[in-house]
């Protein structure tokens, strides 16, 4: 179930930037995304993977002896390259974001089993780290639960 909602928004987020380009190392290219961790660099010459979005699940929550719902936690970390020299990486980064807030605030389900809750909390990374620049936006989703089997004790 974790890896079905984590999965539905890797596939959401590709949809919302299909037609999105963002500068990197050659110029533009397509923003990717990717869940939980980036793909190994393997070779010094491999491809470089930003611009991208990381879809990373943290952590999650049951209750237990219960037949209610549970919840899980994910972060979207953005990763933009901006080499020029007005160090404006941020306001890409910033459009991203919204771009994510707009879609999910307006359409708060995915995969017809999952709701977004509670509050999207978004922030840019404080770090100096250009030409590389990050944000980040967390939301917490509810998904059926373990549905109780007895409630006899053991």
């Amino acid at each position: 179930m974790i890896q079905e909602l984590q999965s539905s928004i890797v596939e959401k987020l590709k949809v919302l930037f299909k037609d999105a380009e963002y500068k990197n190392k050659e110029g533009e290219t397509k923003i990717q995304v990717f869940s939980q961790k980036l793909p190994e660099n393997l070779y010094e010459n491999d491809p470089e993977y930003c611009p991208f979005i990381l879809v990373k699940v943290t952590d999650g929550e049951d209750t237990v002896n219960s037949n209610d719902d549970s919840a899980t936690n994910l972060i979207f970390m953005i990763c933009i390259y901006d080499n020029s020299l007005d160090n404006q990486g941020d306001q890409d980064v910033l459009s991203v974001i919204n771009d994510i807030r707009l879609s999910f605030l307006a359409d708060p389900n995915c995969g017809g089993k999952f709701r977004m809750i509670n509050k999207l909390r978004w922030s840019l990374d404080d770090e100096d780290t250009e030409p590389y620049y990050f944000g980040f936006v967390e939301t917490d989703w509810k998904h059926s639960g373990v549905k109780l089997q007895s409630d006899d004790l053991c």
